[in-house]
């Protein structure tokens, strides 16, 4: 028990509108610095915090561990947003934090939980609980000591993008993008699928490497995620990856587009998916259904 405290405490899910991830990005913004101790970290959960991540710059820093599983690529992509990523590989237990901390002037603020950085953050069920404070507020200001006793641990390294051979991710192209943020915007996030029998679709969220969609069918299973793809046509199956192309964008694009016409009385225009002519500048695939794992 700790008197005379002025700390908030706020329950962040991922639940309903998630407050998990909107408070995670209000925590960040605006921060003078910040630092994340997480022991999973996917190219998803990196762009969900990409805004704030690229403000931070190198007043961000990300400390993970590669016990259990190599991800360069999503390193490269904080590092390449500015971040000051680091390994630790601790030799007696298991490095297995959720973190993620915040500093400006006059307010200190924590928001501990189950989440990693990654699509957990909108895929799965998570909870966290939000500090805000000062730090004179010894909640806070002892979850601050724990990490940057974890950063200031001599096994310790600095993440080298060149030796551990970070790649590029292939994102949409600008122009897709922006239709689709706006279509998202138009629609309330709320999509038909094309055909007879249209069902639902939500989008939950949406980053330049992809969009989350919560479906029917996902809602008693799991979400799913559509990804870019830069080469085949989109009406093909992919054997060697066993995904076959969606019209979930096509739709989204279809229907803002039925709603643009509408509001000026004229017919609206049409998308053929079949045809190389296609206005969609680049190709989507839905890989097979997986549950996130952290």
């Amino acid at each position: 028990m700790y008197d005379g405290l002025s700390v908030e405490v706020t329950t962040l899910t991922t639940s309903g509108d998630n407050s998990l991830l909107r408070g995670l990005r209000t925590a960040l913004e605006g921060a003078d610095q910040a630092l994340l101790c997480v022991a999973f970290v996917q190219k998803a959960g990196v762009h969900l915090l990409r805004a704030p991540l690229e403000q931070l710059g190198a007043r961000a820093r990300l400390l993970h561990t590669t016990t259990f599983t190599e991800c360069s690529t999503a390193l490269g992509m904080a590092h390449g947003f500015g971040a000051n990523v680091a390994i630790l590989n601790q030799g007696s237990g298991t490095y297995h934090p959720k973190i993620y901390l915040a500093r400006r002037p006059g307010e200190l603020v924590a928001v501990i939980g189950s989440a990693n950085l990654t699509g957990g953050l909108v895929n799965n069920v998570e909870a966290a609980v939000m500090l805000r404070g000062t730090e004179s507020d010894e909640p806070i200001r002892s979850a601050w000591e724990f990490a940057e006793g974890l950063w200031a641990d001599p096994r310790r390294r600095a993440w080298d993008p060149v030796l551990e051979g970070a790649t590029d991710e292939e994102t949409f192209a600008p122009e897709l993008y922006g239709e689709l943020v706006a279509a998202v915007d138009t629609h309330h996030h709320v999509f038909h699928t094309l055909g007879p029998n249209p069902k639902p679709n939500r989008i939950v969220g949406m980053t330049p490497a992809g969009l989350y969609v919560s479906t029917p069918a996902s809602c008693t299973c799991v979400r799913g995620r559509i990804r870019p793809r830069s080469r085949a046509h989109p009406c093909e199956v992919d054997e060697r990856v066993r995904s076959c192309r969606s019209v979930l964008p096509l739709a989204m694009l279809g229907r803002r587009q039925h709603r643009i016409a509408n509001d000026v009385h004229q017919p609206p225009a049409t998308i053929d998916r079949h045809s190389d002519s296609s206005r969609i500048p680049r190709y989507i695939r839905v890989p097979e259904a997986s549950r996130v794992r952290d």
